[in-house]
């Protein structure tokens, strides 16, 4: 059991902060060391003796209270990333959560150790737009280099049906020309073969597999709004499920989707609900609905802001083609004209039952 000499926790150089699990319920920050205090912003004092309401805005304090409450009923280390606005600019933590106990063997403080793994997150989510990128080049050359077999196919068995008619009908004096026609019935032959695996090729070529794992699709989404309306000044709802599959990616797309339905709602107090269910084996279904004013050509809607800018979202199109890139789809329609937008798509990934093997 960690004793109460805090100060001790200064000399560690990495961040470190102490909870003291309250007897009634809740939490108070005992202890909040330097290098904690380095890279959240926070100074000790507007943190230590304090719970979490009273340091975060309401969607970030509820997203960390329910990671300490599921170290607190699972009594053994938990790890979980959450993105958090601070005074040092929005960070990706990945957090180590470890229970100490009273002699009454109850959990009496968390202790828990954070890295900033916002670097290596931004790396991720940039590597994915230019996967997407790259997916949506790479496709339409498939389909450049499709379409052009396809026509080529047909001249070239023209020249072949025309050759095997001239062998059909030539006299062979001895001089090399039976051979040359020869040649060129097996030209044609071999290129027309060649042709139709091209074709066979663009049309069968799957998907490349992304790393896969078990996560909480609530806490994924609570990170997200804790991002985007830390002040719970908007109503988002979605179902506290887990998933397995590529989280990271998914992360992208319905943080982006959010934060698109927030900006363009033009009200005071938005309404989003995300639904979902299994579709297929290994194919989910996600339908994320806004009380906004609608879309104004829900069928070219994605068909703009074709590039990834930084710093600012992927953009509509992006997010179709890193769904796309993923082997999934994505449509828009209005749910009546002026009372809100429906946007639905398909993504890899499978439901679980059980958190245990959860890593976000």
């Amino acid at each position: 059991m960690l004793d109460d000499n805090f100060d001790t926790l200064d000399l560690v150089d990495f961040p470190v902060f102490v909870l003291d699990v309250q007897s009634g319920g809740g939490y108070i920050y005992r202890k909040s060391n330097i290098a904690n205090v380095e890279m959240t912003g926070i100074p000790a004092r507007e943190m230590e003796g304090k719970s979490p309401a009273n340091v975060f805005p309401l969607r970030i304090h509820k997203a960390l209270e329910k990671n300490y409450d599921r170290a607190l009923k699972r009594r053994r280390k938990i790890q979980y990333e959450v993105l958090i606005p601070l005074p040092t600019g929005e960070r990706r933590l990945k957090t180590s959560l470890v229970p100490t106990f009273g002699e009454a063997g109850d959990v009496v403080r968390l202790v828990g150790s954070s890295i900033d793994v916002s670097e290596r997150y931004e790396s991720a989510e940039r590597r994915l737009a230019t996967d997407a990128s790259a997916h949506q080049l790479l496709k339409e050359s498939e389909l450049y280099v499709s379409m052009a077999a396809h026509d080529l196919r047909t001249p070239m068995r023209n020249v072949k049906l025309l050759a095997e008619m001239l062998r059909d009908d030539f006299v062979d004096h001895g001089d090399g020309k039976m051979q040359l026609i020869e040649s060129l019935v097996d030209v044609a032959q071999r290129s027309s073969e060649l042709l139709t695996e091209v074709l066979s090729y663009t049309r069968t070529k799957q998907t490349e597999q992304t790393a896969s794992h078990v996560y909480s699709f609530d806490a994924m989404c609570q990170n997200i709004v804790a991002a985007l309306d830390p002040m719970s000044n908007h109503i988002i709802e979605f179902p506290d499920i887990m998933l397995y599959g590529d989280g990271v990616t998914l992360h992208i797309i319905v943080r982006n989707l959010i934060d698109n339905a927030l900006k363009h709602s033009n009200r005071d107090q938005a309404r989003v609900k995300i639904n979902l269910d299994k579709i297929e084996s290994g194919l989910l279904h996600f339908s994320i609905a806004d009380n906004g004013v609608g879309l104004e050509s829900p069928g070219a809607i994605f068909l703009s802001e074709g590039k990834f800018r930084a710093g600012t979202g992927f953009g509509l199109l992006a997010i179709k083609q890193l769904i796309a890139s993923r082997g999934g789809s994505i449509s828009a329609e209005n749910i009546t004209q002026g009372t809100g937008a429906l946007i639905n798509f398909t993504f890899p990934g499978d439901l679980r039952e059980s958190d245990a093997d959860a890593t976000i």
